[in-house]
C-alpha cells in the first residue's frame, strides 16, 4: 500500500512539540525547505486550521510594520520577549517574528501562539543597522 505524503500542516504537527529553541526553529525550517515544502504553505495550512499565523510578501520591509505587528501581538505574560530572526536564502530575506521566554532558553511557539512571517527582497537600512551583523533581535 502505497503510504499517502504528509501535508505540509502534518509535517508541521509532527515535530512542533520537539520545537523549543532558536536551533529547534532554525532546524526545522530548514527542513522544510529541503524538501521543498514552502513555508507559505505551512502557514497557509496553519491559519487555514484556526491558528495565529500570519505570512506576508513585500518589495521592503521597515522596522516600524515590526514593531507594530509585536504590540498587537503581544503576549501579556511576564517574561515574555519579542524575537525576530533574520534568514537569507538566495536572493530574499525571510524575518520570522514570535516570542520567547525572557529567559531566551525557550520559544513560545505553537499553532495557537502568534507568529508572522516577512518575505522581502529588501529590509530597509535603518533596520538592518538595528540587526547589526547579527541575524537576531530580542525586544524586551
Amino acid at each position: 500500500m502505497k503510504e499517502k505524503k504528509k501535508s505540509a500542516f502534518e509535517l508541521f504537527e509532527s515535530v512542533i512539540r520537539f520545537i523549543r529553541t532558536l536551533e529547534d526553529l532554525i532546524e526545522f525550517i530548514a527542513d522544510l525547505f529541503g524538501e521543498n515544502k514552502s513555508l507559505s504553505e505551512v502557514v497557509e495550512d496553519a491559519i487555514a486550521s484556526g491558528g495565529r499565523w500570519e505570512y506576508k510578501i513585500c518589495s521592503v520591509y521597515k522596522s516600524e510594520e515590526a514593531f507594530r505587528w509585536f504590540r498587537e501581538n503581544m503576549i501579556r505574560e511576564h517574561g515574555v520577549a519579542g524575537l525576530i530572526f533574520k534568514q537569507k536564502i538566495g536572493e530574499w530575506y525571510f524575518l520570522h517574528h514570535l516570542f520567547v521566554k525572557e529567559d531566551k532558553k525557550e520559544l513560545i511557539f505553537g499553532i495557537d501562539k502568534p507568529y508572522f512571517v516577512v518575505k522581502v527582497k529588501k529590509i530597509e537600512d535603518e533596520f538592518l543597522d538595528i540587526f547589526g551583523d547579527k541575524d537576531l533581535l530580542v525586544l524586551n
